[in-house]
């Protein structure tokens, strides 16, 4: 891996350990994994996974007559429908799916393994390799994994999806993979309507082509594409919704886009959708009242920055005319001494001068988010939090 990757890899981890100090130090509920990560996702608690064979039916108990039924004339046992198709029938599921022998926080939910283990990512990748040989799956993504330290990736052959998600980080590495068996789908539903499949906590068209995930302790989103129309995808978002608890507040938009705003116990939810050779969807859903207690939440119509020194330089930052000072790893151990800076939405100049040298990059912020601006010699990365 060349320098500046190293140097990206090395900042979105740091960031990882910076976003979950800036919950504790505020006073906000804990990530459900420990640690919050754009790549890495909160394990679900722990509950034994289904079998992968079916129980068969018993047989039926033969009514008692008058006369007895001849010992040598076997009972005949009943035949299964269709409907109940064994595993080996209609293809694998993620029951099917093997876990290392001292994984953790072995949960299955739904179709969706997830687990802690002690391996390394490149033991993981070789742990899963038979596998996917066997299942005939496409293991390219398992190549190469040592030059990294998260692996995403999906196949699809029509009938069965599989995501695979892993990410090293911290003394261990955490495992999410999701199957999704259309077979199964199409003998629970012949209703021909959009049915649903849940990722994050949110529910996605059972027909969505995509859909990336993002997480972090005040701000979650979920991209999804679908071949539904704008309309189609609006009804199911607006159905779906409302049967989880969540209270539609508000709607804007026009025949190329359509925006939901709607509230709940667990924070905001913004759905946007927008019309598209595929329609693309995307939800965002905020927790203001935990970024409010970690002093994150800007104030309303603005934008906010927190400035975040990954040197043990002083640093100056010029934006929007301001230049402000940024000491020594400012806001690396607690955003209590990371210098804010809030502006009206808009494209700004950040320009970073430190050792004499200075780099100047280009941000876009929008009404009512909080940025983390991560700074050192090659210049700004911005990670959006709220």
């Amino acid at each position: 891996m060349d320098h500046k990757k190293q140097r990206w890899v090395a900042l979105l981890v740091t960031a990882v350990v910076l976003v979950a100090t800036l919950a504790a130090c505020g006073g906000a509920k804990e990530s459900p994994a420990g640690s919050v990560s754009a790549g890495a996702k909160p394990a679900i608690a722990t509950a034994p996974p289904p079998t992968a064979t079916p129980i068969p039916p018993t047989a039926t108990p033969v009514p008692a007559t008058a006369t007895p039924v001849p010992t040598d004339t076997p009972t005949p046992e009943p035949t299964p429908t269709s409907k109940a198709a064994s595993a080996a029938e209609v293809g694998m599921t993620i029951a099917d799916w093997p876990t290392p022998p001292e994984a953790t926080a072995v949960a299955v939910n739904g179709d969706t393994l997830s687990f802690k283990t002690a391996l390394s990512l490149v033991d993981v990748a070789e742990f899963y390799r038979p596998f996917y040989d066997e299942q005939e799956l496409d293991a390219s993504c398992l190549d190469d994994v040592a030059d990294y330290t998260s692996v995403s990736c999906s196949y699809s052959n029509g009938d069965i999806t599989v995501s695979f998600f892993a990410f090293e980080g911290f003394g261990e590495t955490e495992v999410e993979i999701e199957v999704t068996n259309y077979a199964l789908q199409a003998d629970s539903d012949d209703s021909g309507e959009l049915g649903v499949v849940e990722e994050e906590g949110l529910p996605l068209p059972d027909d969505h082509t995509g859909y990336s995930a993002e997480g972090g302790e005040f701000l979650r989103t979920v991209a999804v594409t679908s071949p539904s129309d704008l309309a189609t995808l609006v009804a199911f978002y607006q159905g779906e919704l409302a049967s989880r608890g969540w209270t539609l507040d508000d709607t804007e938009g026009d025949d190329s886009q359509q925006i939901l705003h709607l509230s709940g116990d667990e924070g905001e939810l913004t759905v946007t959708i927008t019309a598209g050779d595929e329609t693309e969807v995307l939800l965002a859903q905020r927790d203001r009242a935990a970024a409010e207690a970690a002093d994150v939440l800007p104030p309303a119509g603005l934008a906010r920055l927190l400035l975040v020194n990954f040197t043990q330089s002083d640093m100056t930052v010029t934006i929007d005319g301001q230049t402000i000072a940024v000491l020594p790893s400012a806001g690396m151990e607690t955003t209590d001494d990371a210098p804010r800076l809030d502006l009206p939405p808009g494209t700004y100049d950040v320009t970073t001068e430190v050792g004499g040298a200075s780099v100047t990059d280009e941000i876009v912020v929008g009404p009512d988010e909080s940025w983390v601006l991560l700074l050192d010699e090659i210049g700004a990365l911005p990670m959006q939090i709220f």
